[in-house]
C-alpha cells in the first residue's frame, strides 16, 4: 500500500494523467469490507465486554487531540475558525470538507490537511509497528501466518462475490455511511458470526486490495502543487503529531489494564481513515473487528458533534 500510495501521489502532483475507475474503487472497498467481516467470529464476543472502557479512552483522546490541534492551527498557523475546527477533527475527509465548506471554511485547506493526515498516519503507524516492534510481534492473524502463494478457492470466491453484491444492496437500502465498506462488512460478519460459512480471503487478494487502496489515497494529491503542500504541511503535521502522540500514550496505558495488544490499540486510536487502518489491521494480523468498531464509532461521533462544537465556538461572548 505504501509503495503504490507514494508513487501515485508523486505522479499526481506532477500532473501525470492518472485515472482510477469509480467501479474499481467501489469493488476494492467492498472486498475490504468482506475481509473485515470475515474476522468477526463467536470467539470475538468474549472480548466485547472490554470495549466500553477502551472506547471511553478513545473518546477522551479524540476530544483532547481535536482541541489541542484546533488551538495549534488557530494560534500557530492562523487558520480561521471553521477551517481550523474541521481540519483538527479526525473525521472522514469528504464529510469534514463538506461541513467546513458549509460553515465558511476553506475546503482546499481542509481537504489537504486530512489527505496529509491519512497518508502520513499510514507511514507512521506501519513504521512503528514493523520497525520498532517487528512483524512477528504483531499477533497471529490469519494473513501473516499463511503461504503468500495461496490464492482463493472457487467456493470462497463465490462467497466473496455473494457478500459483495448483497452488502452493496444492503448499504443502498439502509443508506449506510461509507456503504461500500460497511454493507459487505455487515453481510460477511453475520455469515461468519452465525457459522453459515468460515471462508477466508487469500493473502494475494489482500495484497491486491492494499495496492488498490494505496492508488486511491495517492490520487487525492491530484492537482495539488508543491507550493500548496509546503504551505499546509506544517499545519497538517502539527495536528497529526498531537493525535498520534495521544494515541501512543493511550495504547501503552491500555495494554496494562486490558487484554488488547499494543498494535491493535495503536491502529484503533490512530487518526487514519477507516479503510486504511482496517486494511493495515488485516495485513498485520491484529484485532480487526475491534479496530473497525473503534474507528467507526469515532467517525460517527465526530460527524455528530462537529456542528454542535462549531455553534458553541462561534457563540456571542
Amino acid at each position: 500500500m505504501l509503495g503504490a500510495m507514494c508513487f501515485v501521489a508523486i505522479a499526481a502532483m506532477f500532473n501525470v494523467p492518472l485515472y482510477l475507475s469509480s467501479n474499481v474503487s467501489l469493488v476494492t472497498k467492498a472486498v475490504i469490507g468482506v475481509m473485515l467481516g470475515a474476522t468477526i467470529t463467536p470467539a470475538l464476543l468474549q472480548q466485547v465486554i472490554q470495549w466500553p472502557l477502551v472506547w471511553l479512552v478513545m473518546l477522551a483522546t479524540s476530544a483532547a487531540g481535536s482541541g489541542l490541534a484546533y488551538l495549534v492551527l488557530r494560534k500557530c498557523f492562523a487558520f480561521d475558525t471553521p477551517t481550523a475546527l474541521h481540519s483538527a477533527m479526525p473525521g472522514g475527509l469528504v464529510e469534514m470538507v463538506l461541513l467546513g465548506d458549509e460553515r465558511g471554511g476553506d475546503p482546499k485547506s481542509i481537504a489537504l490537511v486530512h489527505t496529509i493526515r491519512v497518508s502520513l498516519t499510514i507511514v507512521i503507524v506501519t513504521g512503528i509497528l514493523t520497525l520498532a516492534l517487528g512483524v512477528h510481534d504483531l499477533g497471529q492473524g490469519s494473513v501473516v501466518a499463511v503461504d503468500w502463494r495461496r490464492g482463493i478457492d472457487m467456493l470462497s470466491f463465490a462467497w466473496l462475490a455473494g457478500c459483495v453484491v448483497a452488502g452493496l444492496f444492503v448499504a443502498r437500502f439502509l443508506g449506510l455511511p461509507a456503504g461500500a465498506l460497511l454493507g459487505p462488512l455487515i453481510v460477511s460478519g453475520v455469515a461468519h458470526l452465525t457459522g453459515v460459512t468460515e471462508f477466508k480471503v487469500g493473502p494475494l487478494l489482500v495484497a491486491s486490495a492494499q495496492v488498490g487502496l494505496g492508488i486511491f489515497v495517492g490520487l487525492r494529491f491530484r492537482g495539488v502543487g508543491i507550493v500548496q503542500i509546503k504551505a499546509t504541511l506544517g499545519a497538517a503535521l502539527s495536528a497529526l503529531l498531537v493525535h498520534i502522540g495521544l494515541a501512543i500514550v493511550a495504547a501503552m496505558a491500555l495494554t496494562q489494564v486490558t487484554s488488547f495488544d499494543f498494535a491493535s490499540l495503536l491502529i484503533a486510536f490512530s487518526p487514519g481513515g477507516l479503510n486504511e487502518m482496517s486494511l493495515i489491521a488485516i495485513a498485520l494480523g491484529t484485532d480487526v473487528a475491534f479496530v473497525v468498531g473503534t474507528h467507526l464509532l469515532r467517525v460517527l461521533l465526530v460527524l455528530s458533534f462537529a456542528p454542535i462544537l462549531f455553534r458553541w465556538i462561534k457563540r456571542p461572548p
